[in-house]
C-alpha cells in the first residue's frame, strides 16, 4: 500500500506542474493583441493537451 501512496503524490506533483504550465501558456495566449489571434492560440493549447487515442 505505501507504493500505491507513493504513486498517488508523485502525480499528482506532476498534474500540478502540467496545470501550471497550461495556466501559464494561457496567459500568454491572453496577452496577444487581438482576439482572434487569442483565441486561435487557445484553441492550438487544447488540441496539444487533448491527444487523441
Amino acid at each position: 500500500m505505501k507504493w500505491l501512496m507513493e504513486y498517488q503524490v508523485i502525480t499528482a506533483a506532476e498534474r500540478r506542474v502540467q496545470e501550471t504550465a497550461a495556466r501559464a501558456a494561457a496567459a500568454r495566449c491572453f496577452e496577444l493583441k487581438s482576439n482572434s489571434t487569442a483565441n486561435a492560440c487557445l484553441k492550438a493549447l487544447e488540441a496539444r493537451s487533448n491527444p487523441v487515442n
